[in-house]
């Protein structure tokens, strides 16, 4: 039974592969998909800043019956940092969260004093064939304790504010069994409250090829932030015009030089309100020609604001500051400069 079960983690282990999240990542329209070791399944988490990246990838030599040697890969301590609301979706498989409590040696252990409800939590039977594949049943809403080899439906998620938890695959209190252990193996999600900055509204004039625009823009730790489709808008039709999409799947605004701006409705709006908002910093991805690109965004009531500067640079747009009449200038006949 010990070999047939890590023959059975081996198979499914290498099937799946590795971790293939990127480091930084998302928000809640976007989800990072984390693989899990036992019975193969997985999680995707929303809103991450950050994790640990391949760091938790360790392995192991596992002797089969044949007497040959293969190395399994095991996943131990996987940190995650997310933002709160987190939505946390689960694969196939046991499904289990917990609250976190640190220990004295600054280790995490789950604590059971309290419990977590899944947003939804629908449960599969499953058997395996001849040659040791997963073969899932139907999904059903409820099962008894004595139910044979349940496990919790594909697509069950819970959304988690402020806090830490231990998110896993298996009973963290009662280990895997079968001769495997697990125990040291934790999935740590620390949720944190999204960091509000203000955003104080932009009183400065500015020249759009000599001619004054109105912007709702604000200035952020003293940069200029505009609109994105704002600025898309007033050098469409020019040579730096530039298209905007967004990929709500990916979670990802896509940036295109050299092609003409598909109004969406709402460029150029003014704001009835003058006063200082809060401005959440975006973790979408940008992709400028379809290469990935880091720059910093904020959200400000549902819109993303780019910094003046660096939309001119990625376009070659010239910008210009005359302190004496606080005038910003954006000139699509220049080129940039810092």
């Amino acid at each position: 039974m010990k070999n047939f079960l890590l023959t059975f983690i081996l198979t499914l282990t290498l099937v799946l592969g590795i971790f293939s999240a990127t480091v930084f990542g998302t928000d809640t329209s976007s989800e990072k998909r984390y693989e899990l070791p036992y019975y193969g399944t997985y999680i995707k988490v929303s809103n991450v800043v950050k994790d640990n990246g391949n760091d938790y990838i360790t392995t192991m030599d596992i002797k089969l019956d044949s007497g040959e040697t293969r190395k399994l890969e095991i996943v131990k301590d996987l940190y995650i940092e997310a933002t709160a609301p987190c939505k946390v979706t689960y694969g196939f498989g046991k499904q289990y969260i917990n609250y976190a409590k640190k220990m004295e040696d600054g280790s995490f252990e789950s604590d059971y004093s309290k419990q977590i409800n899944f947003d939804l939590k629908k449960y599969s039977f499953f058997t395996t064939d001849e040659k040791g594949n997963i073969i899932v049943g139907n999904t059903v809403d409820e099962v008894s304790n004595d139910s044979p080899r349940n496990a919790g439906a594909e697509g069950n998620y819970v959304t988690l504010g402020e806090g830490v938890y231990i998110v896993s695959n298996y009973d963290p209190s009662a280990g895997i069994g079968g001769g495997q252990s697990f125990e040291d193996y934790k999935v740590i999600l620390t949720i944190k409250e999204k960091p509000l900055i203000t955003a104080i509204p932009t009183s400065s004039k500015v020249l759009v090829n000599n001619e004054e625009k109105t912007f709702d823009a604000y200035t952020i730790n003293g940069n200029n932030y505009f609109k994105l489709r704002d600025l898309a808008t007033v050098v469409d039709g020019t040579n730096k015009q530039f298209e905007v999409s967004w990929d709500g799947l990916k979670n990802a605004i896509n940036l295109m030089p050299n092609k003409k701006y598909t109004t969406v409705g709402g460029e150029m709006q003014i704001s009835a309100s003058s006063k200082k908002e809060n401005a959440v910093l975006s973790t979408s991805k940008i992709y400028v020609d379809g290469k990935e690109t880091a720059l910093t965004a904020y959200t400000i009531n549902n819109n993303n604001y780019f910094k003046l500067r660096d939309i001119a640079k990625l376009f070659d747009i010239g910008v210009t500051w005359d302190g004496a009449t606080s005038t910003i200038g954006i000139d699509t006949s220049n080129n940039y400069t810092e």
